[in-house]
């Protein structure tokens, strides 16, 4: 993992070279040891770093996205944060979300690359903090809107992902104008002030834990689906035309 993470900083503008190394990190990262490695040693920013300098090279942003869904996972022993041992992705967060978002735009007619896209957000959406980050994004929504009508009907799992999304950010907005206006009407009842108690307050991060990727529920009602998708390198997306399975980890 140090060889290739070092060999990736290294070699920062061969774009073969950032391509193989995220497609590398794909089946690594669906061992939980050399995922906890990966995420200490800095494979997220190795990743996003290949999709910030090569934002026109196809195969640089595919097998980026590609390595995102499975480094993102939520998992049980971790919930995406450690103490002291520089794995949490926190920091990340906001920055995987623009640059997938971006290369969502960028090959907005890549039916690949905008169901990988789709699944990054996913994951990240399993965790309930990470679906403000992605409430604050911009284009997120349009883009998830686009992606369900290029992939059509057929991409099952592109359908009921971009429908769960959309569902919670949708639901931390509603929050968030309902806590404005409670704030607003709780100031115009006080006594006389100077009326700086009306700004709305940035949303604090929850501190909740991710949901268990074990279980499943069905996309498209209430609930957000709590399965989250781990991929090998080599798995097409025949599953496009089934439920979504639950998180079970495939090795190539």
């Amino acid at each position: 993992v140090r060889v290739m993470l070092d060999s990736l900083r290294r070699f920062s503008s061969d774009r073969y070279l950032q391509a193989m190394g995220c497609w590398a990190m794909v089946n690594a990262a669906l061992y939980p040891t050399l995922k906890r490695s990966l995420l200490k040693l800095g494979g997220v920013y190795a990743v996003t770093n290949a999709m910030m300098l090569h934002p026109n090279v196809e195969a640089v942003q595919f097998r980026g996205l590609f390595a995102l869904i499975n480094l993102v996972i939520p998992d049980n022993r971790s919930k995406t944060k450690q103490d002291g041992d520089g794995s949490s992705i926190d920091s990340h967060i906001y920055q995987i979300a623009r640059l997938t978002i971006l290369a969502m735009k960028t090959f907005h007619m890549n039916k690949s690359i905008l169901n990988r896209g789709c699944l990054v957000l996913r994951n990240l959406s399993l965790t309930p903090s990470f679906v403000k980050i992605l409430a604050r994004t911009p284009g997120c929504v349009d883009m998830l809107l686009h992606c369900r009508q290029v992939c059509g009907p057929r991409d099952v799992l592109v359908q009921r992902s971009a429908r769960t999304i959309m569902i919670l950010v949708q639901r931390v907005m509603t929050e968030k104008i309902a806590k404005k206006d409670g704030g607003e009407e709780e100031d115009g009842t006080g006594s006389g002030g100077s009326g700086s108690g009306s700004m709305e307050k940035k949303p604090e991060l929850l501190r909740g834990a991710a949901s268990s990727t074990t279980q499943s529920a069905t996309p498209g009602t209430s609930g957000a689906s709590s399965s989250s998708f781990a991929l090998s390198s080599t798995m097409a997306t025949a599953a496009a035309n089934t439920d979504p399975p639950p998180a079970k980890r495939t090795r190539f």
